[in-house]
């Protein structure tokens, strides 16, 4: 079973992450998985599976991001519109672009703390192997020469025996390097790439991160007693000729030195582990590995748990609003929600599902046409007005929304707004959220609220403010304010994340 972030069928996920549907009832691996075996592999394995990770979070941001900008195009829009009904539109659209932002970066934002800790335990992983094909080494040289005596050779069961000191250092594989020539390397991609639905996954076995073991072989030719001289060309052993003088081993009548130093085990079997246990599950669908604190490596059960763990992360960033058709965003809840409000100042639950996409379409219009189309291609040629100091703005709306001025033409149009529509008396007292009654009994503490006077011996309303208001004094802070009508939605901007 799949997991979609839906508006009302509309599938709005840019990833589409298994969750609680994968079941220990597979008994068979993946094909491609069961080609991950070797540790090289298992690295390669590793850094494109979060690689993949990386982009779904990233996808997920940059989402969120693109949504952002869409707000700000659509409030500048709304600001600078030429008719009430297109600044509906608008601020209808900011809206909807706003709320979608914010869940999406509320998803990211929780699946990169859920991911924190799977992200931790595939980096010691990868260290781990790496560390384990560093101590395989493909070359093996003696870089110093020996170093003959005698000390501590009676530990040898013979107080006349002789020790040669052989230094040797190991060279490895490039790590970079290691999967150039896998013939499975597509088939491991693969498996990255589809991390999230692994039932079952080799994993290199514990053992080989315990610090193996090598094999040296060594070998003596003559008297060992007589072997007090370094070999006089070779740096891995230590030889001399009958009367005591440095030799090659090879022509040496007395020699010792090391023939191969090499691992014991240069390769290790992987062995298949469930990442969805069918039994034992102790951290929701998944199993934590219980000895994990007691290791300095990262266990088997602890990577399967890791990669558990990584399933359940959602990674999810809601749909853009520009790229939708008006008749698909008539069908999707968010937007239906919004438009009610908008319309009608309520949500009601008993309207129908028609009634709801109406809704949204006596907002939009042309329900056959795009947003970009019907709303943001026409803003493409519309430059606001307005001086930043002795300069005077060359972008376009959709520009000013990615420009460091975006501010500047907000704050521009709003002032532009209210030179266009001077502030009545009524309007002002609105704007101020006041409620002008005026029901002082003395002249002094009438006359505080500058639209009353005192008159007649009585504290009564100005006759400017009641003809503004059609001669009632009613609560001044009703949804005809200056302030809610012209200015909130100029601030819509700002409550994006």
């Amino acid at each position: 079973m799949t997991k979609r972030i839906c508006y009302n069928n509309h599938v709005s996920v840019l990833a589409l992450l298994i969750l609680s549907g994968l079941s220990g009832a597979q008994d068979r691996i993946d094909e491609d998985a069961d080609k991950v075996k070797k540790p090289c592999q298992k690295l390669h394995f590793i850094r494109k599976a979060r690689d993949a990770l990386s982009g779904t979070l990233q996808n997920a941001k940059d989402a969120t991001a693109r949504l952002v900008s869409e707000a700000k195009i659509f409030t500048l829009a709304a600001c600078t519109a030429a008719d009430a009904a297109t600044a509906r539109a608008y601020i209808f659209l900011a809206a909807l672009a706003t709320e979608r932002a914010k869940k999406a970066h509320i998803d990211a934002e929780k699946s990169r703390k859920l991911l924190a800790q799977p992200m931790a335990v595939f980096q010691r992983r990868e260290g781990q192997i790496e560390a384990v094909l560093a101590a395989q080494p493909d070359t093996i040289t003696f870089p110093t020469a020996p170093t003959p005596g005698s000390t501590q050779a009676a530990q040898m069961g013979s107080a006349t025996g002789k020790k040669c000191d052989i230094t040797f250092k190991a060279t490895s594989t490039a790590v970079p390097t290691c999967m150039d020539s896998d013939r499975n390397k597509e088939a491991i991609e693969k498996t990255a790439a589809k991390i999230k639905t692994l039932i079952k996954v080799k994993l290199t076995p514990d053992v080989a991160f315990s610090g193996g073991t090598f094999k040296i072989s060594i070998a003596a030719s003559g008297t060992v007693n007589d072997i007090d001289q370094p070999a006089n060309t070779d740096n891995d052993a230590c030889a001399t000729t009958s009367s005591g003088t440095p030799n090659t081993k090879a022509g040496a009548n007395h020699a010792l030195g090391i023939l191969s130093v090499q691992r014991e085990q240069t390769d290790y079997t992987a062995e298949e582990t469930d990442v969805v246990p069918e039994v034992g599950a102790n951290d929701g669908r998944c199993k934590k590995d219980e000895t994990a604190s007691t290791s300095l490596h990262v266990t088997q059960k602890q990577m399967a748990h890791a990669i558990c763990k990584w399933q359940e992360a959602t990674a999810v960033a809601a749909a853009e609003v520009s790229g939708q058709k008006i008749q698909d965003l008539s069908e999707q809840s968010d937007a239906q929600q919004l438009a009610q409000l908008v319309l009608t100042g309520e949500i009601k639950d008993d309207l129908t599902d028609a009634a709801k996409k109406k809704l949204v379409i006596d907002i939009l219009g042309d329900k056959e046409k795009t947003i970009n189309d019907r709303f943001l291609t026409p803003l493409q040629n519309k430059k606001p007005s307005f001086k930043v100091g002795n300069k005077q703005n060359d972008q376009d709306i959709m520009s000013l929304a990615r420009s460091p001025d975006y501010a500047n033409a907000l704050a521009f149009c709003a002032y532009k707004k209210q030179v266009e529509a001077p502030v009545s008396p009524m309007q002002e007292a609105q704007a101020g959220g006041k409620t002008a009654d005026c029901k002082a009994t003395k002249e002094d503490d009438c006359t505080v609220d500058k639209h009353c006077e005192y008159k007649d011996g009585k504290c009564k309303l100005k006759e400017e403010v009641k003809a503004d208001n059609n001669g009632k004094t009613t609560n001044t802070t009703g949804n005809n304010s200056f302030v809610i009508h012209k200015v909130v939605p100029l601030l819509l901007a700002f409550f994006i994340l």
